[in-house]
């Protein structure tokens, strides 16, 4: 607007000052977009980070913790397969087996949930990635 009032000011450079505040005017146009575009950008990337990435690495942990009690059973699993056979022990070994049987589907479904998640997240990563930045390249070229 500064220059539009200084181009009906000064006649002799009307044409210079318009041409200027029309470059300025563009300017805070493509400057607009181009926040926009970079607040979109920021956006998509503390989703894939904050929330995709959050949940898989939950999962991951839970994938852990269900590995160590896994094993743990499996080990008792061994130690009343080979211990002596007496009624206490034999009860045991049943409860034990009932218990590992359980961890075992627990811990394989888990491991199944954390490699499909690690799938599409990458999948998901690349697709976010590509898509955002050449809508951040597309925002930036117009900008300059």
């Amino acid at each position: 607007e500064c220059f539009s009032d200084l181009a009906h000011k000064s006649p002799e450079l009307q044409e210079e000052f318009l041409y200027n505040a029309e470059t300025q005017r563009n300017l805070a146009k493509n400057g607009q977009h181009l926040l926009a575009a970079l607040n979109f950008f920021v956006s998509s990337i503390n989703t894939i980070v904050n929330k995709t990435m959050e949940d898989s690495i939950a999962t991951v942990k839970q994938y852990e913790v269900s590995r160590v009690e896994y094993d743990a059973y499996r080990s008792d699993l061994d130690y009343y397969k080979e211990a002596p056979k007496t009624e206490v022990n034999q009860m045991k070994l049943g409860e034990t087996e009932s218990s590992f049987n359980a961890k075992k589907t627990e811990f394989e479904k888990l491991r199944s949930d954390v490699q499909i998640k690690l799938k599409f997240l990458d999948e998901n990563r690349v697709k976010v990635m590509q898509k955002q930045l050449l809508l951040f390249h597309t925002a930036v070229s117009a900008y300059f």
